[in-house]
């Protein structure tokens, strides 16, 4: 890490590793920050009913919000994570304020963020 540093600071039970200062383009520090584990999930929650075959919006819409669980707790639910719940297909009618589930709904497997997440997933398993 050219010009970076390592560090380490725990809170509680968790404990965050400074992996690296890099100096971006703009001449500022940016600090990554990352956890050894996953501790919380947001996930994802109807604003309204939602029916069959719609495509939802993301974070702000009047589609969907989100509400913060425990990792495990999230995965056990099958729970869609709210970061790649936009461009997602409604399966199944979901009623507001019910959650968003692999078995209701489908997040668009195209989108970055999607890839992303799958291999975060990949990592953590």
């Amino acid at each position: 890490m050219d010009g970076g540093y390592t560090d380490r600071v725990t809170s509680g039970s968790a404990t965050f590793t400074f992996a690296d200062i890099d100096l971006g383009a703009d001449g500022q520090h940016e600090i990554t920050v990352t956890a050894e584990t996953m501790y919380s999930e947001v996930v994802t929650f109807a604003k309204r009913n939602l029916k069959p075959g719609e495509k939802l919006n993301g974070i702000g819409s009047a589609d969907i919000f989100g509400k913060i669980y425990k990792y495990n707790a999230a995965k056990v639910l099958k729970a869609i994570p709210i970061g790649i719940a936009e461009k997602g297909v409604v399966l199944k009618e979901i009623q507001k304020g019910e959650l968003l589930t692999e078995n209701n709904f489908i997040p668009d497997q195209s989108t970055f963020i999607y890839q992303l997440r799958k291999e975060q997933d990949a990592w953590i398993s």
